[in-house]
C-alpha cells in the first residue's frame, strides 16, 4: 500500500480502534505514511457499512434535547462562529457547502443574504438548497467560495471529489477546508480515544504537509493554514480529554444527536458516567481552554482550516 498523499511505501500501524457506537462488529487499524504523516483507516468501510455508520442518527440534531433552550441557542452561535471564519472569503457572494449534513448551515448563509447551496449525499435533508450530488446542480451554476467542514477525512478518493468541486468555482473562486489535525496535541494524547478520529468514518487523518500533498494533487494551491483557537479546538481538546476517563463521546452525542443513553446502558453505568461528567466537567472546561489556546499558538491545535484555489489561475 502507497500513501495517496505522497506516494510513499509501507505505513506503519499506529492504532487499533473499535466502531463508534458499536456499530460494526470488528476493530480497524490506523495506519501512518513514514513520509508525509498521513493516517489511513485500514480496512476502509465497505459500501454495506458506510450504510450503517451513515445511518439517519448521524446528522440529527432535530432529535437533540429541544429546539428553543439553551442546546438550540449553543447551536446558533455554533453556526454564527462558522459563518465569520468564511465571511471574509465569500468574494462573489455566492456559497457551496459540500457534505453540508442537514443543511443547517446553508440554511443560516441564506438568512445572511448568501446565495447559498449544499451537497449531502448521505443524509436527506429537508432543504430545497441541498442536491445529493454535484450533478444535480444547474449545469452552469458556479460558486465563489466553496466549504468542506470536517469533510474530507470522510473521503476515499479526494484527489477525484476536490478536482471535481474545483470545476464549479468561478473565476478567482477558492474552496475552504477544516479538517482534523493528525498531528495535533489532541491527536497525541487522546490516540484511540481521541475525539476527531472517528474511524473508520474518518478514512484519512491528515496531517498539515499531507493535507498541501493532496491538494496539490487535485490541482489546487495552497493559500493560507491557520490553526484556529475556537469551537473545534475547545470543545475537541474538551471531549477527548473527558474520553479518556468517561464513556466515548458521550457528551457529544446526548447534545447534538439527543442521544438517550438510557437504552443504551445498565443503570448502573448510567449513573457512575453522569457522575464522571458532574466531576470532570468543571476542572476540564477551563483545562481544555487553557491547553486549546496553546495548542493553536503551537500549530497543533485538533483542527486546521486551509484556503485553497485553483492553481492554474495564479
Amino acid at each position: 500500500m502507497n500513501c495517496p498523499a505522497c506516494d510513499s511505501p509501507g505505513p506503519v500501524p499506529v492504532l487499533t480502534v473499535s466502531s463508534p457506537d458499536g456499530l460494526l462488529a470488528k476493530d480497524f487499524r490506523v495506519l501512518k505514511c513514514p513520509g508525509c504523516g498521513l493516517g489511513l483507516t485500514d480496512p476502509p468501510p465497505t459500501g454495506s457499512e458506510l450504510s450503517v455508520l451513515y445511518s439517519t442518527d448521524y446528522h440529527a440534531p432535530e432529535k437533540g434535547p429541544g429546539k428553543g433552550g439553551w442546546v438550540a441557542r449553543l447551536r446558533l452561535l455554533f453556526l454564527a462562529h462558522r459563518f465569520r471564519r468564511i465571511e471574509r472569503e465569500l468574494g462573489s457572494g455566492t456559497l457551496l457547502d459540500y457534505g453540508c449534513g442537514n443543511g443547517e448551515f446553508v440554511e443560516y448563509a441564506r438568512g445572511r443574504g448568501v446565495d447559498a447551496a449544499g451537497i449531502e449525499p448521505n443524509y436527506a435533508s429537508s432543504s430545497a438548497s441541498v442536491r445529493r450530488s454535484l450533478n444535480e446542480l444547474p449545469p452552469g451554476a458556479r460558486y465563489g467560495l466553496a466549504t468542506l467542514w470536517h469533510v474530507l477525512e470522510h473521503m476515499d478518493s479526494p484527489v477525484k471529489e476536490l478536482g471535481a468541486l474545483s470545476e464549479r468555482l468561478d473565476a478567482g473562486g477558492r474552496i475552504f477546508i477544516s479538517v482534523p489535525n493528525f498531528d495535533s496535541w489532541e491527536a497525541g494524547f487522546g490516540g484511540a480515544e481521541w475525539f476527531h478520529l472517528d474511524a473508520p468514518r474518518h478514512v484519512l487523518h491528515y496531517t498539515p504537509r499531507s493535507l498541501e500533498l493532496v491538494l496539490g494533487k487535485s490541482g489546487l494551491r495552497l493559500r493560507s493554514l491557520s490553526f484556529p483557537f475556537g469551537f473545534y479546538g475547545v470543545f475537541g481538546m474538551f471531549q477527548t480529554l473527558l474520553n479518556l476517563f468517561c464513556e466515548r463521546n458521550f457528551l457529544y452525542y446526548s447534545l447534538k444527536r439527543g442521544t438517550d443513553y438510557r437504552r443504551k446502558m445498565t443503570a448502573g453505568r448510567y449513573a457512575l458516567t453522569i457522575a464522571c461528567h458532574a466531576l470532570l466537567i468543571p476542572a476540564l472546561l477551563p483545562l481544555s481552554s487553557a491547553l486549546a489556546f496553546a495548542a493553536a499558538l503551537a500549530g497543533r491545535s485538533g483542527s486546521m482550516d486551509a484556503v485553497c484555489e485553483r492553481a492554474h489561475e495564479v
